[in-house]
């Protein structure tokens, strides 16, 4: 690999990460204070660091590490919600993020004939909770649902600024409840509360928008032809090399 390149996405929020000439898998690494971060494989990524950090990315691949510059995405003005599979961000106000609920999952089993428990270790479930968002417009309140229609996986990331009450997220939304500000002004500002279940973080390979259904059977007249250049289903949705 000749080097790779960082560049800061403003409409997105987001730094689009590329390898210049890779040979063999490419790893990529997020470092900031918290410590590394292992964001996954391919040519290029997109990722979404938190605001008011500085950041280092760096590259692997079968001859080298390429390491970038440092970058800082600078903080909005209030938190933003950016859908993962779509890249989709909008700009939202927290009205509360009470404390999350975590379950344990370590048991001590109770046994006949003996009196202390058995005891089974596991690690406790991701949190869950709700989030109150705030919708002054009609056309918030619609551009939040549009963000939430796909059903897919959504990062929360806050000003470095915020108060600590509100934390970066990674959330899988289950539920979600309008209901009036106000309920002597029916017509005014609404509420969006969501329900949502932590998940782990997730970081998507772009795909070229062009690469579609149509463009493989161009490209491979069968099955079997797609299935000899393609070997996973994840090479066959990256598209073909750079």
């Amino acid at each position: 690999m000749d080097s790779i390149t960082a560049t800061p996405d403003s409409q997105q929020r987001s730094v689009l990460l590329t390898a210049i000439n890779p040979v063999g898998e490419v790893t990529w690494t997020r470092n900031t204070a918290g410590g590394p971060l292992r964001l996954g494989t391919g040519p290029s990524l997109r990722d979404y660091p938190p605001f008011g950090a500085s950041v280092i990315y760096e590259a692997t691949d079968d001859t080298s590490t390429e390491v970038a510059a440092p970058l800082t995405l600078p903080d909005p003005d209030t938190a933003v919600l950016t859908n993962t599979l779509t890249g989709v961000s909008r700009d939202v106000v927290i009205v509360s993020q009470p404390p999350l609920q975590r379950e344990g999952r370590s048991k001590a089993h109770f046994v006949l004939g003996r009196p202390d428990p058995v005891v089974t270790i596991a690690p406790p479930q991701y949190a869950t909770g709700t989030m109150r968002l705030y919708c002054p417009t009609l056309n918030d309140r619609v551009a939040l649902v549009e963000l939430l229609s796909d059903g897919g996986v959504l990062r929360l990331r806050r000003p470095s600024t915020y108060a600590p009450a509100v934390d970066d997220a990674t959330l899988l939304v289950d539920e979600y409840e309008e209901s009036l500000v106000s309920d002597s002004a029916p017509a005014g500002a609404r509420y969006l509360d969501l329900d949502v279940q932590a998940v782990a973080e997730i970081t998507y390979n772009p795909v070229d928008p062009a690469w579609t259904y149509s463009a493989v059977v161009v490209e491979q007249a069968t099955y079997t032809a797609a299935l000899a250049a393609y070997p996973t289903y994840t090479a066959l949705a990256a598209g073909p090399p750079a």
